[in-house]
């Protein structure tokens, strides 16, 4: 037993001479340093700059990553395992801003039940902090920071500025041993500025200007779960949080949600397109093991609007949702109003894979709204249905489509559209059955139906493309830029005069151009006549009592007629000429406003002229000659044949020759013919 004791003492003189003496802790420093190391998180670097200990006394002072000054001293009894010391923490500063840290504390207990304390600045704030560490368990927490710098936690965290403001942050947790037992945790965030460039540089996200964000969160803290409500504002939407629950070994996020953006114009940066109105959006929201999905239900524009997303995959549910209120929401007048139906089903949100439908219920136009913006006046609202579904693949949509109306029916069944270059290509079908409802819109009486098989195109700018045989023959347009390029070929004139709901003057075969500018209200119809004939009428009767000529027997094969439309004024000018007769309206107007002409005309009969005017209301104009060398002969042989020489002689012509006498009365005549 001897022998053993005496070999215990010679290694515990060594060891204690080691420990207690200048030289040895200048032996122990390294290895301090390294075994704190091991103790601290997040890769922390610990350089030990002086170390004493004696048998009941410990100083130490290090460096924590070569930013904070850390002292020790006190009292350290090996023996009873308790110790008594005070410590601080000194900065001078982070790396990119001055951020002074200053704590003064104190270390009070035993190895297994030990009490820490601790105040002073950090995070430009005042900060007092104290807990014990009991058996390896952390209890009795109690934190508060008040008024701490934003920019400095972000440093502090290693993140980039985005906000600049102040915080306050209250904890007070009993335990986290006991699940039964739950702490408070109180965190009031100032009115705080988001750094605009930053967030443009990190995101590419352009926030507008003076963006201020405020919150306030309350939240219980147990030993696996933090449970919070609270509310984050700012003056571009606002955010509440209630019921959410996050557990600390599942790493599991329960929570619901009411998101309310006031103006949706604001959030331009996120959407991209400038928006209208307000949203307000409950639902809830779940994270759990790298994967999420967030629900939400809104009733902004009235009906509801529900969807699930968890970003690999989207539902969206539209239910008698109103169109006005959708227009508005784009930026659009209240052209419409109505309920929608919509569905969008997106399978794989990578690749843009899905499908969707589209449906109106009880929708009519809005006619006050037409006629204010567009010109267009129905005069009453229009009742329509819209159904339309499609497919999405990549960046290309396939849609069929069909509007039927109390006007025209349409329908497309192939139209495709490009995502990604924003272009679109459609065939269409457009049915008109009465042509006399679209009155108000033409400006003027029309009556018929129309049938259009056309093509339509948008790469930047809208083209449509038509054809139509709905009056014979071929009638083809374009419409571009408000430009409309319309050919005509071989159309039935009688056809197309009963459309126009204009008397039936000439029936013939129409080869055209149309061209007319939609937003000036301008253009030109420039045609010609083939195999043209002329119909009964009031000239073709009063030609005929007067010449014995009928002209609707004729047939005019050099037959052009020409207009000049400016709004409602439509400038004419007709020639058409057969054998023997020669028909001119060398200048007339015709009003669609008043639905009146007023027109000169020329006829040449076998080279006798007779002239007028016609004018009035265009359906019963009246018709009246001013000039025809056919009457003033007839009228010099009647006076010729038919006055006594008795008469002659008392006027003084009994001795003046025939031709004379013609001459004078021809001059006569023709004043009163002028």
């Amino acid at each position: 037993m001897k022998k053993i004791l005496f070999v215990l003492l010679i290694l515990i003189i060594p060891i204690a001479f080691l420990i207690f003496n200048d030289k040895g802790n200048e032996y122990l420093k390294p290895y301090v340093g390294t075994y704190l190391e091991t103790k601290l998180e997040q890769n922390m670097s610990v350089e030990v700059q002086h170390l004493k200990i004696d048998l009941n006394y410990v100083e130490i002072d290090a460096l924590l990553n070569d930013l904070t000054k850390i002292k020790a001293q006190g009292e350290v009894s090996l023996f009873s395992q308790t110790l008594d010391m005070n410590y601080t923490l000194k900065s001078d500063g982070f790396k990119t801003f001055d951020n002074q840290v200053d704590i003064n504390g104190t270390l009070l207990g035993s190895f297994t039940n030990l009490q820490v304390k601790g105040e002073g600045e950090t995070l430009k704030s005042y900060i007092n902090y104290a807990l014990n560490i009991k058996d390896d368990v952390i209890n009795n927490i109690k934190v508060n920071i008040n008024q701490a710098d934003i920019a400095s936690l972000l440093e502090l965290t290693a993140q980039k500025a985005y906000a600049d403001g102040k915080i306050d942050v209250n904890i007070n947790i009993p335990t986290f041993k006991d699940m039964s037992k739950k702490g408070k945790a109180k965190i009031v965030l100032h009115e705080t500025n988001l750094n605009e460039e930053v967030f443009k540089k990190e995101f590419k996200v352009d926030l507008p200007k003076k963006t201020v964000i405020t919150a306030n969160i309350n939240s219980k803290v147990s030993a696996e779960t933090f449970e919070l409500e609270g509310d984050i504002k700012s003056n571009l939407a606002s955010l509440k949080l209630s019921k959410t629950t996050y557990n600390l070994k599942s790493k599991e996020l329960l929570t619901d949600y009411v998101l309310t953006a006031p103006k949706l114009s604001k959030l331009i940066f996120l959407t991209k397109q400038k928006l209208n109105g307000k949203l307000r959006v409950a639902g809830k929201f779940i994270f759990k093991k790298d994967a999420f999905n967030l629900q939400g239900k809104s009733t902004s524009f009235d009906g509801t609007t529900d969807f699930n997303f968890n970003g690999k995959k989207l539902n969206l549910k539209m239910h008698k949702v109103e169109i006005a209120k959708l227009l508005h929401l784009v930026g659009e007048k209240p052209y419409a109003t109505g309920k929608v139906m919509a569905e969008l089903k997106l399978s794989d949100i990578k690749n843009l894979k899905g499908t969707f439908k589209v449906s109106t219920a009880e929708a009519k136009t809005i006619n006050q709204s037409l006629k204010k913006e567009l010109n267009i006046d129905f005069e009453k609202a229009i009742a329509f249905s819209l159904k339309s579904k499609g497919n999405i693949a990549s960046n290309l949509v396939s849609v069929q489509s069909t509007l039927n109306s109390d006007i025209f029916n349409y329908r497309s069944d192939d139209m495709k559209y490009q995502l990604k270059d924003t272009t679109l290509i459609s065939t269409y079908l457009l049915e008109i059955p009465k042509l006399s409802k679209l009155t108000t819109i033409a400006g003027k009486p029309l009556q018929g139906d129309l049938v259009i098989n056309g093509q339509m195109n948008y790469h930047n700018t809208l083209e449509m493309r038509g054809s139509s045989k709905s009056l014979g023959g071929n009638i083809d347009f374009k419409l571009a830029k408000q430009q409309l390029n319309t050919n005509i070929k071989d159309v039935s004139l009688e056809k197309l005069i009963y459309v126009l709901d204009y008397p039936q003057v000439f029936k013939a075969l129409l080869v055209g151009e149309f061209k007319y500018d939609l937003a000036k209200r301008q253009g030109t119809f420039t045609s010609r006549l083939n195999k043209a004939q002329l119909l009964s009428n009031q000239l073709t009767v009063l030609i005929k009592q007067i010449r014995g000529v009928d002209l609707t027997k004729e047939r005019y094969n050099m037959t052009h007629f020409n207009a000049v439309l400016d709004k409602d004024i439509i400038n004419i000018n007709f020639k058409a000429r057969s054998k023997n007769v020669l028909l001119e309206l060398p200048i007339g107007r015709i009003n669609k406003a008043t639905n009146t002409i007023d027109t000169n005309y020329k006829i040449n009969i076998e080279d006798k002229d007779i002239g007028g005017k016609i004018q009035g209301n265009i359906t019963k104009p009246n018709i009246t000659i001013e000039s025809s060398s056919f009457i003033q002969d007839k009228v010099i042989d009647a006076i010729k044949d038919k006055i006594p020489s008795e008469t002659l002689k008392d006027l003084g012509l009994d001795k003046m020759e025939t031709e004379t006498i013609k001459d004078t009365v021809k001059n006569l005549l023709g004043d009163l013919f002028k």
